[in-house]
């Protein structure tokens, strides 16, 4: 990828974190649904298609979802809500042509059992982008017109974080393209477990059951856990390695703070901080750890800079997510720190020109 793109899509990631501090200074704006749609859907979602491609450059047809997505992420925020609708479809058609050309009909891949694993979590990565458009576009019309009575937490800030499932899965796909030599069992286990845990937490969150929600974040604790283990065992010799190792650890992390605010919420005496710290550390630790490692690795593919493998770059990516950012959302002079090493670490993480193979990236 150009240097240019891999500068832009990088700036679009420092965007997405500067919105989800700007709630202090204008309140009446949604800046968390724009915060996360710039990186899930405007980022995520537009090189998640690139790299589906398979080309050197963004077609127009991912270059136009960019453009589509970024005008959705801001009218979405701004309660626009009916241009946003008609932007929804748009977007998921694109997302359903782009897929179809890669993989076919829908399902096709994923419920081929003989297929690689690493294809069928980037099927299922593709598909779930389309159904989250597509469930979105049904929400908007329901908000605007229909006024139907629908679940109460089947609203757009739930659907918002549904965008995080399509980085997560992929970069689930990026752990099984190095994990051949796992059991084929444990595999197909693996993408049941993870798919059908998503789903079910989805669900039960949309029914504000605790208890299942409670059960399903065990299990897909449990599941992650499994697979760093296996991880281990694998040893894969990627030029990611020490990156996706540390990504994995965040995931577990992700893991534990969903569980630990389930419980808050069934049991708000448990000595455990409070439900705002824990929704903080968990959503820092989601978008800005797994997710934005599935990120990264997506813009640098091809020739992987080494600086993202060395200690001073994993230990300032820790220190941002489980300390700066979150610490940032009720402490706001902190801020600006925050933004600062953001910007420095996905300077050195995107602009370095030399890769692990001495080639631009």
């Amino acid at each position: 990828m150009h240097q240019g793109y891999k500068i832009l899509f990088g700036g679009v990631m420092w965007m997405a974190l500067a919105a989800g501090f700007l709630r202090p200074l204008a309140p009446d704006v949604h800046w968390e649904r724009l915060h996360i749609f710039l990186l899930n859907l405007c980022a995520g979602g537009t090189l998640l298609l690139f790299f589906t491609q398979g080309e050197k450059r963004p077609s127009k047809l991912v270059l136009t979802f960019g453009l589509l997505s970024f005008g959705y992420a801001l009218l979405a925020s701004l309660e626009y809500y009916t241009p946003a609708l008609l932007l929804s479809l748009l977007l998921a058609g694109i997302s359903e042509k782009i897929r179809w050309q890669r993989f076919g009909p829908w399902g096709k891949k994923v419920l081929d059992s003989e297929a690689p694993m690493a294809e069928r979590f980037h099927a299922a990565a593709l598909l779930f982008l389309s159904l989250s458009l597509l469930l979105l576009a049904f929400v908007l019309f329901n908000h605007a017109w229909l006024h139907l009575p629908l679940w109460e937490k089947l609203e757009l800030n739930l659907l918002f974080l549904a965008f995080s499932f399509p980085l997560s899965l992929w970069s689930f796909s990026l752990f099984f393209s190095f994990a051949s030599k796992l059991p084929q069992a444990f595999s197909r286990l693996s993408f049941a477990g993870i798919i059908g845990g998503v789903c079910l937490l989805f669900l039960f969150i949309l029914y504000e059951s605790p208890f299942l929600e409670l059960l399903i974040a065990l299990w897909l604790t449990l599941l992650v856990l499994m697979l760093s283990g296996a991880r281990l065992w694998v040893n894969p010799k990627e030029p990611w390695k020490n990156f996706l190792t540390s990504g994995m650890g965040l995931l577990i992390l992700s893991a534990l703070t969903g569980v630990a605010y389930i419980l808050k919420l069934m049991n708000p005496e448990l000595p455990l901080p409070s439900l705002e710290a824990i929704r903080q550390w968990h959503r820092s630790i989601a978008l800005y750890g797994w997710n934005l490692v599935g990120l990264v690795i997506l813009l640098r593919f091809a020739h992987f800079p080494s600086w993202l493998n060395s200690t001073p770059s994993i230990t300032l990516h820790w220190i941002l997510v489980l300390g700066l950012i979150p610490l940032s959302y009720t402490l706001p002079p902190l801020a600006p720190l925050s933004l600062l090493l953001f910007a420095f670490w996905l300077y050195n993480a995107l602009a370095t020109k030399e890769g692990l193979q001495g080639k631009q990236g």
